[in-house]
């Protein structure tokens, strides 16, 4: 009996052993499984012990990317930053490098590391690619409204500039809210200027323009005035005759020389006529020799130096080279028309210099004839008779700035205009814009009495 007590206890005790065998490996496989689900989440059930804190703490960490486009120039705290990227205002944000706010100065991309850390203390780990970029449009300067009196020149860019946070000063336009102003129209006029920077940012200004009529009294004294201080400078000059030209302008262009010269023909056999289309008139219509002609249609003095050819005993040449090969004692410059559309009235003036500067370099000896730009009829809408008188004001107070008793200004537009805005009725060609044949006469004898002032005749002689 008692054997049989025995043997039952004993296989009692070795069931029990194994089953609390078999019960640790289950055991340990669970534990295996947890540890590895608390990398990404935290398990508050797992005691704090070494292994199982360090599980904790990696759990509470997550990483985040995100993208953001940021402007260049403004500083960013690492809230407004996160904000903009995530869109969370309700956790804190900090920069892992201990900063307060980070400015970016140039337009590229960088990674920011941030710390969100949300109510609960719940904390997570940001990776923000952040893309700085130009979003600053320029600002306009000086821009303010403009009054001016009926027919006189105006500068419409004059004090007025558009500056970039990072281009600097950048160019500009003015656009109407009419195809064609002209100060010869009375009333007023909306301007807007608009500037846009190498990002593509664009900033506009609004201003307006009022053209103003002169009454007739005031016309009056004006021209009285201004006929005596001409009159007053035209003898000065006889007595000086190799003074530089002081003519006196009134709205844009100067006065037209009046009475009659014993010496066209004495000039117009030596005259050479350097310019554009309306310059090869001269020679069109026969009054200057093919000999004496350097003047090509589109040319313009902002592609004389890469535009036309001329032949000069056999050879090809551009000109400036034609000028210099030919040797002219009296050289009649004018180029511009081709000019107006394309190139500001200031950047024409510059170039009219530097091209009269190249001829007085190579033919010392040469006098030259600075013509303005001559104007077009009332219809020819695409050419402004406002830029065509701005142009001519500008090259003209640029060339008395050189101060060369060899250059002398001739105002051909009072001449083809006969003293009023467009071109005298029965002076054009045609298309508006080239002039008839009877014409070159007049600025022939226009210009003989011009040069009788200087006394051309007795230097060339």
């Amino acid at each position: 009996m008692s054997k049989k007590i025995f043997t039952a206890v004993l296989c009692v005790c070795l069931a029990a052993f194994q089953l609390t065998g078999c019960g640790n490996d289950i055991t340990n496989t669970g534990d295996i499984s947890k540890a590895e689900q608390t990398t990404t989440t935290a398990d508050s059930s797992i005691p704090e012990d070494s292994s199982s804190q360090s599980d904790s703490s990696a759990a509470e960490v997550s990483i985040k990317e995100y993208a953001v486009s940021v402007s260049v120039g403004e500083e960013y705290t690492a809230q407004k930053l996160c904000e903009l990227a995530v869109g969370n205002a309700d956790s804190t944000y900090t920069f892992d490098d201990g900063t307060n706010s980070k400015k970016f100065d140039k337009a590229e991309s960088s990674v920011i590391n941030v710390t969100s850390e949300d109510r609960d203390g719940n904390k997570s780990h940001i990776v923000i690619k952040v893309i700085a970029a130009d979003h600053t449009a320029p600002v306009f300067e000086g821009v303010k409204d403009i009054v001016v009196d009926f027919g006189a020149p105006v500068d419409l860019k004059s004090g007025v500039t558009a500056k970039d946070d990072l281009d600097g000063e950048v160019s500009f336009t003015v656009a109407y809210d009419e195809n064609d102003l002209d100060t010869g129209a009375v009333g007023k006029h909306n301007l807007t200027y608009t500037a846009k920077d190498s990002a593509g940012n664009i900033a506009t200004a609004s201003a307006t323009i009022e053209v103003k009529a002169v009454t007739t009294k005031q016309t009056t004294q004006q021209t009285t005035k201004q006929t005596t201080k001409q009159t007053t400078k035209q003898t000065t000059a006889t007595k000086a005759t190799q003074a530089p030209v002081t003519q006196s302008v009134t709205q844009g262009t100067t006065k037209a020389a009046a009475g009659s010269s014993s010496n066209v023909k004495f000039y117009q056999d030596r005259l050479y006529v350097a310019g554009d289309s309306i310059a090869y008139g001269f020679c069109a219509y026969g009054y200057i020799p093919v000999e004496h002609n350097i003047a090509q249609g589109s040319l313009a003095m902002r592609n004389y130096t890469s535009y036309g050819w001329f032949n000069v005993n056999g050879k090809q040449m551009r000109c400036m080279d034609a000028v210099v090969a030919r040797q002219p004692k009296l050289l009649y410059v004018s180029m511009g028309m081709n000019d107006i559309n394309i190139t500001d009235a200031q950047t024409y003036a510059n170039n009219y210099v530097g091209f009269l500067k190249q001829v007085r370099a190579k033919v010392p000896n040469c006098i030259i004839v600075a013509a303005n730009i001559t104007p077009t009829e009332a219809r020819r809408t695409d050419f402004s008779v406002t830029k065509i008188r701005n142009c001519n004001l500008l090259m003209q107070n640029a060339v008395k700035a050189m101060n060369d008793p060899n250059i002398i200004l001739f105002d051909a537009y009072s001449v083809v205009s006969a003293g009023g805005t467009y071109m005298a009725s029965g002076y054009g060609a045609g298309d508006g814009l080239h002039l008839a044949g009877h014409v070159y006469q007049k600025l022939l004898n226009s210009l003989a009495i011009v040069l009788d002032q200087y006394g051309v005749k007795q230097r060339l002689s």
